[in-house]
């Protein structure tokens, strides 16, 4: 067998040997002319490539780490957002507003079918509690007689009332629920002095100008206009322009 030297201390060893029996160190295997160095000449090991760098490794591959880098340093450039993401929101939203349009338009359209144009405008007005135009006549009154004008409110707010007389001189208003109007009707009573309920916020007493506001409740009510003249010695009737105007 052919002894194998320590690559190290030169000490001979048993071929196949792992590591040096003297040393105790790893033996490499040495070329034909250093295995036939004779026993304890010093052997010197033939030089080991280095190992590639291990790419994972970001010292391997950028080097070492430099100093931290001091004075004007450039910041770091903005981020862009991609415009093709914001054109696809924009697009999106168009597309949402323009479905509600439609739905708008075809809700619109059924109501003014069934209710027509004022009645359509009064249920979306009364969905968001709009201002609403309740009355705006103009009606005849005749001497020594009654005349109610119905108003109908869709929810609780603040009425306006402004009672004008057109042609004639003067007229008597009030207000009264829809019930008792229509036993007022019935029985042709006056309006003051009777039993009826009234709402003082809108009294006027032989008035040719009247200008009244306050609260009611959502309901029926009549809008109580008397001729308190005989017809004697002015016209047999007074035109009488009545608004009406309910608000939040």
């Amino acid at each position: 067998m052919v002894p194998v030297y320590c690559n190290q201390c030169g000490a001979p060893n048993v071929e196949g040997s792992a590591f040096c029996a003297k040393c105790g160190r790893p033996i490499r295997v040495l070329t034909d002319a250093a295995a036939s160095a004779q026993p304890g000449t010093t052997v010197t090991p033939a030089p080991v490539a280095d190992a590639p760098p291990d790419q994972s490794s970001p010292t391997a591959v950028y080097g070492t780490p430099g100093p931290p880098q001091t004075g004007n340093v450039a910041p770091p450039a903005p981020l862009r957002r991609s415009s093709s993401g914001a054109a696809g929101t924009l697009a999106g939203l168009f597309v949402v507003l323009f479905a509600l349009a439609l739905l708008a338009g075809g809700v619109w359209f059924v109501a003014r079918l069934f209710l027509g144009d004022e009645g359509t405008s009064r249920v979306f007005a009364s969905a968001v509690k709009a201002p609403i135009d309740l009355k705006d006549e103009t009606l005849s009154v005749p001497a020594a007689n009654l005349r109610g004008v119905p108003i109908t409110l869709p929810y609780s707010g603040t009425v306006t009332l402004e009672v004008d007389v057109v042609k004639g001189k003067h007229v008597t208003v009030n207000m009264v629920d829809a019930t008792d109007w229509n036993e007022i009707a019935n029985a042709k009573s006056k309006l003051f002095g009777g039993k009826f309920h009234h709402y003082p916020a809108y009294e006027g007493t032989e008035s040719a100008s009247l200008r009244r506001k306050g609260h009611l409740a959502e309901g029926s009510y009549y809008v109580v206009l008397e001729n308190p003249t005989l017809g004697i010695l002015v016209p047999s009737s007074f035109d009488v322009r009545v608004k009406a105007r309910l608000e939040p």
